[in-house]
């Protein structure tokens, strides 16, 4: 089966009266996560708002959870991340507001659904890089 084949398929039969008689049955079709749209890399300043996406499709719809380095992204009063999951695909925002310093390093979507728990998830990745408000130039004659 692929996923084209998910439809609702329909078998009537007509009696020897010419009744007609239907019953329809639902084939669902599970389908792994694929990342649709994946977070880029960005390098912006201190004080900045920056924010990342990562889109997912698959049967069931899968669930997408943010890393930062290799931990989980919890939401605070700096990060939030929204989140809209459809029938089929998800859609997932991790915004930071009034970016530090500390925000700087690498950022993974990780995509699961029901086919792949237990196994390793889909994930991609993009780097934030944080640059300071001011430059200091030193001037190499004093």
């Amino acid at each position: 089966l692929v996923e084209a084949d998910a439809i609702d398929y329909t078998l009537t039969v007509v009696d020897s009266s010419n009744r007609e008689t239907s019953v329809t049955a639902t084939v669902e079709v599970q389908v792994p996560p694929a990342i649709l749209l994946s977070p880029t890399n960005t390098t912006d300043i201190i004080l900045s708002t920056v924010q990342l996406s990562c889109s997912s499709r698959g049967w069931p719809a899968p669930n997408i959870t943010w890393l930062k380095d290799g931990a989980e992204i919890l939401c605070s009063d700096a990060i939030s991340i929204s989140t809209f999951r459809g029938e089929r695909q998800t859609v997932s925002t991790l915004v930071i507001g009034e970016l530090k310093l500390e925000n700087a390093g690498s950022y993974q979507c990780n995509a699961s659904n029901e086919l792949i728990i237990g196994r390793s998830v889909l994930s991609d990745t993009a780097l934030i890089t944080v640059l300071p408000l001011y430059a200091q130039v030193y001037d190499s004659k004093y």
